[in-house]
């Protein structure tokens, strides 16, 4: 059952994205980081005002007709990490998803990463799409990972792979 279960899922990841070991990797200099993602990526720097500062925030952004993945970083300021816990870091990023409408929040367990902490998550919108998030956190580094999918197609999307897939250097 299982090997059949593993089959079907390799089946339909390829036809809908391709072969994940086949991914490219995406690799970020300037990031630290590399991903493999299914397709040619955008990258995108958009400066976020907040009441302490401005932050620059690093996209890339994939789509294909079944899904989006999507990486981005920021470089949190002093004032922001002064009295607070990584892990605490990770709770607000999270708990940011609980305060839509009717939105459903499912933390599943998060990847061990080398001198990093994380945290994976999960939102399902009513009637909407499934969006499976990563929160890294590395010295003043945020990262986020993002695969959106339709309800239907969250698991077959390649997005254990995608999360599987990234790395800091």
């Amino acid at each position: 059952m299982f090997v059949l279960t593993a089959l079907a899922s390799i089946i339909v990841t390829t036809v809908a994205a391709g072969p994940v070991r086949e991914w490219p990797f995406v690799v970020s200099n300037e990031g630290r980081f590399k991903v493999q993602m299914p397709g040619p990526v955008d990258e995108s720097v958009e400066t976020i005002s907040t009441d302490l500062s401005s932050l620059d925030q690093h996209t890339f952004t994939c789509s294909t007709g079944h899904a989006l993945w999507r990486v981005s970083y920021v470089d949190l300021p002093k004032e922001v990490l002064r009295g607070q816990s990584p892990e605490s870091i990770l709770i607000a990023g999270q708990s940011g998803a609980r305060t839509m409408k009717g939105m459903q929040v499912f933390t599943e367990p998060s990847p061990k990463l080398w001198g990093a902490y994380s945290r994976r998550f999960r939102t399902v919108a009513p009637n909407g799409p499934v969006v499976s998030h990563l929160l890294v956190f590395k010295s003043s580094r945020l990262f986020h990972l993002m695969v959106v999918s339709p309800p239907d197609r969250f698991r077959r999307v390649g997005t254990r792979s995608f999360f599987d897939s990234f790395t800091l250097e």
